[in-house]
């Protein structure tokens, strides 16, 4: 039975492009019991690919 309440993460972000993938999914089995959620990326500057690798998602 899901969850009716709405769950927020927040994720700040620094040059992380290689492991941001690996951490949606995993934020994504452990909110499935919630109706409704959403992940904000904040990205600090980074000079990696995070962002492009956020927009991706």
């Amino acid at each position: 039975m899901k969850n009716n309440e709405t769950l927020s993460i927040v994720i700040p972000v620094y040059n992380e492009a290689l492991s941001l993938i690996e951490l949606y999914n995993e934020i994504k089995i452990n909110v499935a019991l919630f109706s409704i959620w959403e992940i904000l990326f904040v990205d600090d500057g980074s000079t990696d690919d995070s962002v492009e690798v956020i927009r991706s998602m």
